[in-house]
Parts: structure tokens; sequence; C-alpha cells
């Protein structure tokens, strides 16, 4: 009996829940897709008085100039492949070949991940690579930017305070002075 009333509850369940489904609808319509008209829309009156003809006006288009950088003709796999098989003879012919990609196309990560790469080869072969290497690239130029600004803000903040113990310097060396001078002119009044 117990099986008879889970199959018959199981039964009830089953076509209880398409019909809920339905009078939620509300109607048949509630899902349908409206036709679209190909006429033109009516408009009320409140609508045409509410919307006065806006003329259009013609925006000329500015171009930019386009600044075509050299390309390097390499890729990045070929540039990982020729830091991956660089030698201690072709090392300085192979950084030629590979800063004007580094400077003009590389990413900022790529950028990065190459000059670690060749940092670590050049030390593998017991090369220094140059310290001004590849260091005015497309990618740092925000960075660069950044940090220059943060230098010079610091650097302003640094004299401004040099200037303050300055001044603070010679207003404590006058205080000194006004402070000798003042029981140095009290003694010859308390002598007569």
């Amino acid at each position: 009996t117990k099986n008879k009333h889970l199959t018959t509850a199981l039964i009830i369940m089953k076509i209880a829940a398409p019909a809920l489904v339905l009078l939620s609808m509300g109607s048949a319509h509630a899902f349908s897709v409206a036709p679209v008209s190909l006429s033109a829309t009516a408009l009320s009156m409140s609508d045409a008085v509410a919307e006065a003809p806006v003329e259009e006006e013609e925006v000329a288009a500015v171009e930019e100039p386009v600044v075509e950088v050299p390309k390097s003709g390499l890729s990045m796999t070929q540039v990982r492949s020729q830091i991956n098989n660089m030698d201690s003879a072709s090392f300085s012919s192979t950084l030629e070949t590979l800063e004007p990609f580094l400077v003009n196309e590389a990413g900022c990560t790529f950028y990065a991940k190459s000059v670690k790469r060749i940092t670590r080869k050049a030390k593998e072969l017991g090369v220094e690579l140059p310290a001004n290497y590849a260091l005015e690239a497309k990618a740092t130029v925000k960075r660069r930017t950044k940090q220059n600004e943060f230098i010079a803000v610091k650097q302003a903040e640094a004299a401004e305070a040099a200037e303050a113990a300055a001044a603070e310097a010679a207003a404590a060396a006058e205080a000194a002075a006004a402070e000798e001078a003042a029981p140095a002119e009290e003694e010859p009044a308390a002598a007569e």
C-alpha cells in the first residue's frame, strides 16, 4: 500500500505541474512574439508636439595621422627561439636583430619576459648585456612617464622641506641672537 500511495502521488504531481504552469501564464499570448508591422507607426498628438524636428549635423571625421612603426618582421615565437639559440659568438648580432621588435612591437609583459630571458642567457654565456639595451621601449612609456612624474614630485617636496628647514634654522639663529642682545642691554642698566 505504501508503494501504491507513492505512485498515485507521482501521477498527481505529473498532471498538476503542467496545469499550474498553464494557469500561471494567464493567457496563450503571454509568450508569443508580436507581429512586425512594416507600415509607419502612428503618433498621437502629444507625441507629435513633444518631438520637434531635429536637424542632423554632419560631423567631419577627424582622422589621426597614422604613424607607421617599422616592422621588424619577427613574431613572438621567432624572438623566443632566437633568445634560446643565442651563443657567445652571435650574442651581439642577435641583440641587434631583436631590439627593433622589443622597442616597437612587444607588449609590456612580453618585453619584460624577453629582457629577463636575454639577461639570464647573457649570464649563462658570460657575456655582458649593454646597460641601456631596449630601454626606450614603447611598452614601458606609461610606466617611465609615471615614474618620472613621481620623482619630480618627490624632488619638489624635498626642496620645500630643505627651504623650510633653512628658514627654521635662520629663525632660530635670529631668536638666539635676540636673546643674547637682550641680556647685554639689561646689564648696563643694572650697573647704574
